[in-house]
């Protein structure tokens, strides 16, 4: 809870601060998939959307809400079914839904002389704090838990701009693309699970 605080007052200083002025700031909205170590690091959905506050050419704070879902099934073997009272081979089916509230730090790197190049390379960091159910359920009964923790994310990736591709001019459209890693251990009734795992994810940038 200690964790959920800081991170909180980390994120609204870092928002209070950005300079009125500020300009190309941009919503973005995201989809791909990821994987949960926890959830056998099977892969699921993953998106997010947020809000990339330029504070300068090269730099921006991102505020970012992340929704990943992992859905599988899997057989109980005959060592476990035995006593958990149930047929060996007995499938569970089930559900990671998991909520990251993250703060990034975005590195835009230069690309020559060009304000808006065809292709722009990012570099994003962050952290933040993480919510989940987990949801399984066997031979029709289901059982659900919640558990909450620390977060954080490194991606790359880069911004391809459709006007400069098209016409040679800039649009407030981009195409964006990214690739990272988000990690975090996340807890129920004391015990901690690990909830890092890959992303991959595609969507649009919008300067507004």
């Amino acid at each position: 809870m200690k964790k959920m605080h800081l991170v909180s007052v980390l994120a609204l200083l870092s928002i209070a601060s950005v300079p009125i002025s500020a300009a190309s700031s941009s919503f973005e909205a995201k989809a791909g998939i990821g994987s949960v170590k926890s959830a056998d690091s099977k892969t699921g959905f993953d998106a997010g959307v947020g809000y990339a506050i330029r504070l300068e050419k090269y730099f921006a704070i991102v505020p970012e809400l992340n929704f990943s879902w992992v859905n599988f099934s899997s057989a109980l073997g005959s060592g476990s079914a035995g006593a958990a009272g149930v047929a060996s081979g007995t499938t569970i089916s089930s559900n990671y839904y998991t909520l990251p509230l993250m703060v990034n730090g975005r590195f835009y790197i230069p690309m020559g002389s060009d304000d808006v190049p065809v292709f722009q390379p990012i570099i994003s960091v962050g952290a933040g704090y993480g919510w989940s159910s987990y949801s399984s359920t066997i031979n029709s009964v289901s059982t659900q838990y919640w558990l909450s923790g620390f977060m954080y994310q490194a991606t790359i990736g880069g911004l391809l701009n459709l006007g400069m591709i098209g016409e040679g001019s800039a649009s407030s459209t981009s195409i964006m693309l990214e690739v990272g890693y988000r990690g975090g251990s996340l807890s129920y009734a004391g015990t901690n699970y690990d909830w890092g795992g890959y992303v991959v994810r595609a969507g649009v940038s919008l300067n507004m």
